[in-house]
């Protein structure tokens, strides 16, 4: 698999300039596949997503009871994804019906909480909660009628290029502020900031679905997914990195387990039209549906860049190098998705 090699410089930062206004939409891997990436590698993920497959469809249409203590509804929710408005509508469901409920921002809860309460069940969680967090159910607080594998759940995805350009504008605000429009900040400077930083709460903008539903902790490891490289440090005092995709046995275990568990959950996938999400939740969900939750959808509101023109080619093709392995698990996911929404419409 051929390498990329860039050398980071010492660069200034550009002067404010008036950014002309672009309508455009982001999308990557639009000439090249994320698959062709980890060509040696086909067949294995082949294997997996026949085996997701199988195991989402005998899911797909199930009719969830409503959340209760017992059997509680909890939302896995992936950051940049379109997630925060989709929350809202979730805790305004939980109004309506009156669940006790445990929404991170919502309800007196901090909104920097990554973990479910250990006092008592909830009939209802939503938030940045990885997979694995729902083992507190077997705890003894939590009764002889509560188990860990009893719930409904759901999570959302996101084009990976998209996902990570809104990252960067989101959580990297000193890149942002310094350099005004996505397209202007060096591809060196921003590959430097994806595999090398942390936001503020100590994640990077890579691999956000394996973060959540995966059930790997270790940010070390979910950091380099899918990714392999180094840095040196040249005697002028820029730095090289080289970089490539990669699939080993630790991509094998993070996709065949995040496969595995996605499968059990509904799926909200951002780029799909409305009313096929609609059809999917409202057979899945009908409870919380009819009261109002997961409706309606909304991308970022503001972003910085939308008076920008678009991402450079460049950038795009380096972020699409760092998410391939991400792009793969998506369009598992997505194909599925269609064929279930499919085969719904002529039930």
């Amino acid at each position: 698999m051929a390498s990329i090699v860039i050398v980071l410089l010492i660069v200034t930062a550009l002067s404010a300039l008036d950014c002309v206004k672009a309508n455009y939409v982001i999308e990557g891997f639009v000439n090249k596949s994320a698959l062709s990436f980890f060509g040696d590698k086909q067949g294995m993920i082949g294997d997996l997503e026949q085996t997701y497959i199988n195991v989402a469809n005998s899911h797909s249409y199930t009719k969830e009871v409503a959340p209760s203590l017992t059997n509680p509804f909890i939302f896995f929710h992936q950051r940049k994804a379109g997630g925060t408005s989709l929350r809202q509508t979730i805790k305004d469901a939980c109004d309506r019906k009156r669940y006790p409920a445990h929404i991170p921002c919502h309800y007196n809860v901090i909104c920097d909480l990554y973990s479910f309460p250990l006092d008592k069940p909830r009939a209802l969680y939503a938030g940045h909660f990885p997979w694995g967090s729902q083992y507190v159910f077997d705890r003894e607080e939590f009764g002889t009628n509560a188990n860990r594998d009893q719930f409904s759940c759901l999570t959302n995805f996101r084009e990976p290029v998209s996902r990570v350009i809104s990252c960067v504008d989101f959580r990297f605000t000193s890149l942002v502020l310094k350099y005004k429009c996505f397209d202007r900040i060096p591809v060196i400077e921003l590959l430097d900031t994806l595999l090398t930083k942390t936001d503020t709460k100590g994640n990077s903008c890579l691999n956000e679905p394996f973060r959540i539903m995966s059930g790997i902790y270790d940010e070390d490891v979910l950091n380099v997914l899918g990714i392999s490289w180094n840095a040196t440090i040249l005697p002028d005092g820029s730095k090289s990195y080289n970089m490539k995709p990669h699939f080993f046995l630790k991509e094998e275990y993070a996709l065949s387990q995040t496969l595995h568990n996605v499968a059990k959950c509904a799926v909200l996938i951002l780029e799909e039209p409305r009313e096929d999400t609609n059809l999917v939740l409202s057979k899945r969900f009908p409870d919380l549906y009819e009261a109002g939750a997961f409706k309606p959808l909304i991308k970022n509101q503001v972003h910085r860049f939308d008076k920008c023109p678009p991402p450079t080619n460049e950038q795009i093709e380096m972020i699409e190098r760092l998410t391939a392995f991400e792009r793969v698990l998506y369009d598992i996911i997505l194909k599925q998705n269609r064929q279930a929404v499919a085969d719904m419409k002529f039930l």
